[in-house]
């Protein structure tokens, strides 16, 4: 099968500039209306509320040339998913009109076997003229675990069943064997059936308006813009990194788990920028880990895509051309880029923010030496890390269920030199991200919410802080034969960083409450509203570890996870007294730390004595001094 080529460069400027921009902006609304049909048909929160979607257009030869406001991570994954369908199925079975190819395999692309990717090409009087692709996040896969992403997991054969591209539509025509297979190996057909129905629906809406577009402006026209798009990335990412300091940035941050026990492991990240390019250099990072703390490389890419669109190329297109500048070096056989079989089913959660976090330290550095209109641009961690906690039994309807929660999307954003971070202000990776109604997952699964609340506390201190997290009680009623479960990083080593004397976010946290007297409280009329209240219930308690295995759940459980903020900017001890007392009053921070962490002295009404605050921070600056020692073998390496 021959494609058609793009426009050749030198033809570029002979676009109308105003019809390009029109048409540019139609497009970037027809992988929004593909979104929207994704959400009109799949029935998980996580999509329909959470927005964890991504529709985008790709060349004939899988250059991905536009993109809408899902989920990030994934625009880099299914350009991979385009050509290996392109490398292995152009002659046998064939690519034609009206084929749809579902792609899983995390070592092709996405981030876990979750991430469940269909790709369809879009044809025009017989010649292939571009690729439109639907992502989605389906959380249950047949793995060993619910949810497919697995604590138990060794080796990806254990985390669910993976798709090399089964052509689910054939020519047009629904293929119920491939769709019987991918669906009835999981532990919630219905669900997982109904998400990959709903790609096939944001595929369909973005190829008839696709082609509607190229009926519009002539193929020639669409072909030109196509590489126009791209190109200009290219020239506007490399017009910016221009204008920034050459130098090299270093960073590395910890984490907490190998996948199968408590353990720390390190990742490291070498920016180097000179002229119009940049490295991101993950040499010296650990070994692969035994479990599931691992990134295959594909999910490596997506997540520094993500950080790239967020904290450097702002503003710029979401394509290939933009990250072109940008050369990855990520060894084999790390937590970075873990070889086949490795279990990599937390890449997206555990280890997706280690490894992006890193990368965007040494941005917000180099952003930092640059000074003038790039100073506002530094901004502390956007929170690394984080745990999930799922469910896994028989729902109050009588229906099997696998459910998770996405309140996580609500971190705390970073501060910067001249303001805090946002309290609970979103996810980097998922621009058009929300968290779901409470409602939305009360309806499909037996959990009740006791409270969903900013977290005090949780934002980075620094002289501006990091914008809070949030936490939430989710109790269980109504099910049988529940179970439950977590998954992530980050509860014993804060996997974010601050600024310049700025402290990075504090640990997260997760514990379970059973067999309490809460049921006899609750029908007093008391609700528990913080988790100091949910420890005095009584019972046991039960620590979660980073990557828990199943446990029993019943009626009046509770299960309390608190996540992270984002990191603070300059030292603690010169932020605003009246600031730090108006963060005690809205509850962003405790009176603990007000006075031990930020040297405030407040009186009983909560306001400021000027005096005995200064008083305070010279005695931290003292006991600072006291508890310092010199480094002896500086210009090494750390360890």
């Amino acid at each position: 099968m021959e494609t058609q080529r793009l426009g050749k460069p030198d033809q570029l400027g002979q676009l109308d500039k105003v019809e390009y921009e029109i048409f540019s902006h139609r497009l970037f609304n027809i992988v929004e209306e593909g979104r929207i049909a994704m959400g009109h048909v799949s029935a998980s929160p996580v999509v329909v509320e959470g927005g964890e979607t991504l529709c985008a257009f790709y060349t004939p030869e899988g250059e991905g040339f536009l993109t809408g406001a899902g989920i990030l991570l994934h625009v880099t994954g299914a350009a991979d998913f385009v050509k290996r369908t392109l490398d292995w199925y152009r002659d046998d079975p064939g690519i034609c009109d009206g084929d749809q190819f579902l792609w899983n395999d995390p070592y092709v692309g996405g981030q876990h076997t979750q991430d469940n990717i269909i790709v369809k090409p879009i044809f025009y009087q017989g010649d292939l003229v571009a690729w439109v692709g639907s992502f989605m996040h389906t959380h249950e896969t047949g793995a060993i675990d619910p949810t497919g992403t697995c604590p138990r997991a060794t080796e990806v054969f254990h985390e669910g069943i993976r798709s090399f591209g089964l052509k689910i539509m054939d020519g047009g025509r629904f293929r119920q064997d491939i769709f019987n297979t991918v669906t009835l190996n999981t532990r919630d057909p219905d669900l997982v059936g109904l998400d990959h129905k709903a790609k096939i629906a944001g595929n369909n809406v973005c190829a008839r308006l696709f082609l509607e577009l190229v009926d519009r402006y002539g193929l020639d026209f669409v072909k030109t813009a196509m590489r126009k798009m791209i190109d200009d990335g290219e020239k506007m990412a490399r017009e910016r990194l221009r204008k920034l300091p050459d130098g090299t940035w270093h960073s590395q941050l910890y984490g907490d788990s190998s996948g199968l026990e408590q353990r720390p492991f390190k990742v490291v990240c070498t920016v180097t920028k000179k002229g119009e390019e940049i490295i991101f250099d993950y040499t010296g990072t650990a070994e692969q880990n035994p479990g599931s703390l691992n990134a295959a490389l594909p999910a490596t890419k997506g997540r520094l895509f993500c950080v790239l669109m967020s904290q450097l190329f702002w503003g710029l297109p979401w394509n290939e051309g933009t990250v072109r500048p940008m050369r990855l070096i990520a060894p084999e056989g790390t937590v970075v880029n873990a070889r086949f079989p490795a279990a990599v089913s937390n890449a997206a959660i555990g280890m997706g923010g280690l490894l992006g976090e890193v990368a965007h330290e040494c941005i917000a550095k180099m952003l930092h030496a640059a000074g003038g209109e790039f100073l506002e641009d530094a901004v502390s961690s956007y929170s690394g890390s984080a745990q999930h906690a799922y469910w896994y039994g028989i729902n109050q309807a009588g229906k099997r269920f696998v459910g998770t929660v996405l309140d996580t999307f609500s971190r705390g954003f970073g501060a910067t030199p001249f303001r805090d971070g946002v309290d609970t202000g979103g996810n980097v990776i998922a621009p058009a991200g929300s968290i779901a109604d409470v409602e939305m997952f009360e309806l499909k699964y037996p959990i009740m919410y006791l409270f969903r609340q900013h977290a005090r506390d949780s934002g980075g201190p620094g002289r501006f802080r990091g914008g809070v997290g949030g936490e939430a009680a989710y109790m269980m009623f109504g099910g049988r034969n529940v179970t439950m479960g977590a998954y992530g990083c980050g509860l014993q080593t804060a996997v974010s960083y601050g600024l310049f004397g700025g402290y990075p976010a504090p640990p997260s946290r997760t514990f379970a409450v059973m067999a309490s007297l809460l049921k006899e409280r609750m029908a007093g009329g008391w609700v528990p509203a913080s988790a100091e209240e949910l420890a005095s219930m009584g019972g046991s308690k039960k620590e979660l570890a980073a990557n828990q295995p199943e446990f029993a759940v019943g009626d009046y459980d509770v299960v309390f996870n608190k996540w992270l903020g984002g990191g603070g900017y300059g030292d603690p001890l010169t932020r605003d007294p009246e600031a730090v007392a108006r963060d005690l009053q809205d509850r962003a921070v405790s009176r603990q730390a007000a006075e031990g962490v930020y040297g405030v002295v407040l009186d009983a009404e909560g306001h400021p004595d000027l005096a005995a605050t200064a008083r305070r921070r010279e005695e931290i600056r003292a006991e600072r001094l006291r508890l310092g020692r010199i480094w002896e073998n500086a210009g090494t390496e750390l360890p």
